[in-house]
């Protein structure tokens, strides 16, 4: 058995300005706590490739798919609020920005869901963007596994 099942899109035949491929992958197994589903772990992963855009036009775009990520800021009668970092790394090279949010569970102290967001921005025409949510994590946890995923987010050629 798979501990993840992922899908995919791929490119539009019919939009030949710019390409989009875009793979999810989510856990197959929840935890419940009461009426709380947690236990989750979700990744998403979109490769952008525009060069008939130039790059002004793509950074437009690719910007606009990176600020329509939503994160939890108000907080819920279940959830505190989202508190989120945003910066630029480098990681082997490849400059990224980067959002890492986190909101505390209100009645399961001491569990976090945690998010992060990161988009390559080396590149005038082509970007690929990840984000990871995990959900009822510790905060040590939750803290290694942005740590994991943004050690091993890298741009691969495809071979």
């Amino acid at each position: 058995d798979a501990l993840a099942r992922c899908w995919g899109s791929g490119r539009d035949a019919d939009f030949k300005a710019f390409d989009l491929e875009r793979t999810d992958c989510q856990m197959d197994s929840y935890l419940f706590a009461g009426e709380t589903t947690t236990g989750l772990i979700q990744m998403r992963y979109e490769a952008y490739d525009g060069p008939k855009l130039g790059a002004m036009r793509f950074s437009q775009l690719y910007g606009q798919s990176f600020g329509n990520e939503r994160f939890a800021v108000q907080g819920t009668r279940k959830m505190t609020a989202a508190e989120c970092s945003e910066r630029y790394i480098d990681r082997q090279g490849m400059v990224m920005r980067a959002v890492v949010c986190m909101n505390a569970y209100r009645k399961l102290v001491g569990l976090y869901d945690v998010s992060v967001l990161v988009a390559s921005v080396n590149r005038p025409t082509q970007g690929v963007q990840g984000r990871m949510d995990a959900r009822g994590v510790s905060f040590a946890n939750g803290l290694k596994l942005v740590a994991q995923y943004l050690d091993g987010f890298k741009w691969e050629a495809p071979q």
